[in-house]
């Protein structure tokens, strides 16, 4: 998140990391069979320390990559520094609930989900991994009374596709689309080489999925670099590819509901 920052330029936005630096705390019994028996396998490929990494060693790693100006690191437990930094932190874009444990959950959604603007998303690591994890999402949701759909992410783990994360957006639903979008993305890195430029006819309808990392994305039509709307006719259309074809785009990439463009 800290190097997409950096390669849009932006110099106003932080990406805030809370942790305690020192692994994280037991299991209860709520967050599930899993859970337990992950903090009980300390020999199992996942276990990593109990996750532990050292403040100093983040700090280092951010530093050797140039990212340390984008990061603000916060050390201690949730409990305490969520709500000591709150008013620090200012409106939030995506904020990543990545703590594993129902208690840790529920402390992240009850003291940083009003800082989450409109539109914003709200991302659950663990949401298919542990039952607290996925308690906690639905008590915080369902005390609210707030009506967000959840969504997955699919991926692929070991050659297996599954569900990845779950995450809602703050306003109006997305429920299914992310997923959709996602393998777009996808789609589009495996057939279009690194670096290329290639032309979007979406009618302005992706949003969330505006770009690809490592490509440029022209929309159809075009002008000053956003969209322009739909072309008045068929020479209006034939134009305008030709002139974007001249400017280096060589792929053109028809989206859902564009999909009639390639009736013609």
């Amino acid at each position: 998140m800290a190097d997409l920052l950096r390669r849009a330029g932006e110099r106003d936005r932080r990406v805030w990391m809370f942790d305690s630096f020192e692994g994280i705390p037991p299991p209860a019994q709520i967050d599930g069979p899993d859970a337990l028996d992950w903090a009980t396998n300390r020999n199992g490929p996942l276990y990593f320390d109990n996750l532990c990494v050292s403040l100093e060693e983040v700090q280092r790693t951010a530093v050797e990559l140039g990212l340390i100006s984008y990061v603000e690191l916060v050390n201690g437990p949730f409990e305490r520094t969520l709500s000591e930094n709150r008013h620090r932190i200012g409106p939030v874009a995506v904020l990543r609930i990545d703590c594993d444990w129902y208690s840790s959950v529920r402390c992240c959604l009850d003291n940083l989900y009003d800082l989450v603007v409109d539109g914003g998303f709200v991302i659950f690591d663990d949401y298919y991994a542990y039952d607290g994890c996925a308690i906690a999402v639905h008590e915080f949701l369902g005390k609210r009374r707030l009506p967000h759909r959840l969504e997955s992410v699919l991926g692929d783990e070991n050659g297996i596709e599954g569900h990845q994360i779950a995450l809602f957006r703050k306003g109006r639903t997305e429920w299914k689309w992310m997923s959709q979008v996602c393998r777009a993305h996808q789609e589009i890195a495996a057939l279009v080489p690194l670096g290329s430029a290639f032309i979007l006819a979406d009618e302005d309808k992706w949003e969330t999925g505006e770009f690809v990392l490592g490509h440029r994305r022209i929309p159809f039509l075009e002008k000053d670099g956003h969209y322009w709307g739909k072309p008045l006719d068929s020479e209006t259309a034939i134009r305008e590819v030709e002139r974007l074809r001249q400017a280096g785009a060589a792929f053109i990439v028809f989206a859902w509901p564009s999909f009639w463009w390639l009736d013609y």
